[in-house]
């Protein structure tokens, strides 16, 4: 009140008083009627969450064009700053600014900014939100369904898992062998540092790829050139980028992509401010630009605010991104944005393909070969129908003349062993050697269930078999 009166006493007339001061409640009638009269609405508030007023505001103005002064605290902030001038309200001389900005903008700026603002209000009502929060709900519960259906792993069995791998030790056995690389070769820490590996892995890792007999697969969501950078010369197979590349053989081999022709990543320049924007306002956090996806990580920032952080930039990624052929992932301390349809158990099913007869366009060389034999074995029993009509049939007849009983099931994989991190997304790949149905390898072109092992680091629910600590 002593403020009030103070400015009134110095800058007011007779006529005029420069502040009108109402230190009561307003009924929402008188609210409309100001809101309609004001030429401009200064709001600094310090701190607020929805900040009705700023949108009755907005609402109200749809002849006047009003010019809306936000505090850049207030939570219509960030849906609204499209069209209104944001300050802080701490300093005074921004303040001070903008509001002879508002008074002096031009009335065509006006009009633009007043349109970019009633559009948001228009569009997201309050049946907008109801229905998008039931809808949120629905979709938690469905996702806390999907991680309670996940059974919890067993302690790996390392002497069964060795036996098996002995088991398949001829010159002819074919052994794959999946592993990820963050969170199950090298630490977090390692990564950051770009240490190579090396030591008593590096070595292990070497003997067990150079063995002819092996086809050893590195599995990461780092981009090629680092992983490449990781490894070495290491003579093993690589997914990188999470599924967009892979790469058939040592490293120089050809890479190979999971992604179609003329793909556009013009939307990652698009983005590059927004992370960079949640990058600055979260301390230890950090982006991740690769050639086809970004990604934000905050593993190392604070859990709860960088958890509240996460879901305000996957919401704004899925607003801008509508019409993008992208996906927005939130998940393991990480924010991604991926072209569609990309992940490591895609890739993987493309591996599978070159070390067994899978095809996943369709038929196989496997399957042209099981009807091959089929046919032959139509023709022989035909053949042998004839001669046994023609002679009598003896006990004594030698095996060799009868039909082949030939296996059905494809030359293939003899052992698979797929060790990952479910902090790293490697779900996708137990998933495809897991379970049955649309977009995962038919079982006939897996070794049998004793002879598939997946195993996931740390004791948590998960589509494989086994854990390791």
């Amino acid at each position: 009140h002593k403020l009030v009166g103070r400015i009134n006493g110095r800058f007011g007339t007779l006529e005029h008083a420069p502040i009108h001061y109402l230190d009561q409640p307003i009924n929402t009638c008188d609210m409309c009627a100001l809101c309609f009269l004001a030429d401009i609405a200064l709001i600094t508030s310090l701190r607020e969450g929805m900040s009705k007023v700023a949108f009755e505001f907005i609402a109200c103005q749809r002849q006047t064009r009003g010019v809306l002064i936000l505090s850049e605290f207030a939570g219509a902030a960030q849906t609204l700053g499209s069209g209104a001038i944001l300050v802080n309200p701490f300093n005074t001389d921004e303040v001070s600014n903008a509001i002879y900005q508002a008074l002096h903008m031009p009335e065509a700026e006006r009009e633009t900014a007043y349109v970019n603002m009633i559009d948001y209000v228009n569009r997201f009502t309050m049946q907008y939100w109801g229905d998008d929060f039931v809808t949120e709900l629905l979709t938690q519960e469905q996702e806390q369904h999907e991680l309670l259906s996940l059974a919890m792993p067993t302690p790996l069995p390392r002497a069964e898992l060795l036996d098996s791998f002995s088991k398949h030790g001829s010159p002819t056995s074919k052994r794959v062998i999946v592993l990820g690389l963050l969170g199950t070769l090298i630490s977090f820490d390692s990564f950051l540092a770009a240490e190579a590996v090396q030591g008593q892995l590096w070595k292990d890792l070497f003997a067990l790829s150079s063995d002819p007999r092996n086809v050893v697969v590195i599995v990461s969501g780092r981009e090629r050139a680092l992983i490449s950078q990781f490894l070495l010369d290491m003579p093993v197979w690589v997914i990188a980028e999470n599924g967009v590349y892979y790469r058939l053989g040592p490293r120089a081999a050809d890479w190979n992509t999971t992604l179609s022709e003329n793909v556009d990543d013009s939307w990652i320049h698009s983005i590059k401010p927004v992370f960079k924007y949640f990058e600055e306002r979260t301390p230890n956090s950090f982006t991740e630009i690769q050639e086809h996806t970004i990604t934000w990580h905050y593993c190392e920032a604070d859990e709860d605010f960088g958890e509240i952080q996460a879901s305000d930039l996957q919401m704004h990624l899925e607003k801008v991104l509508g019409n993008q052929p992208v996906e927005v992932f939130l998940d393991s301390k990480v924010v991604q944005v991926r072209p569609y349809g990309v992940s490591k158990g895609a890739a993987l099913e493309h591996v599978i393909e070159a070390t067994s007869g899978y095809s996943r366009g369709g038929s196989s060389k496997a399957e042209e070969a099981r009807a091959e034999r089929e046919s032959a074995r139509e023709s022989n029993s035909k053949e042998l129908a004839i001669e046994e009509r023609a002679t009598p049939s003896s006990d004594d007849a030698p095996s060799e003349d009868r039909p082949d009983e030939a296996s059905d099931r494809p030359d293939g994989i003899d052992f698979l062993l797929c060790l990952g991190a479910h902090c790293m997304r490697d779900e996708d790949i137990f998933g495809v050697v897991s379970k049955e149905g649309e977009g995962c390898i038919p079982p006939d072109f897996l070794p049998d269930e004793k002879h598939t092992w997946t195993c996931t680091v740390g004791a948590n629910p998960s589509q494989a078999r086994h854990f390791i600590d």
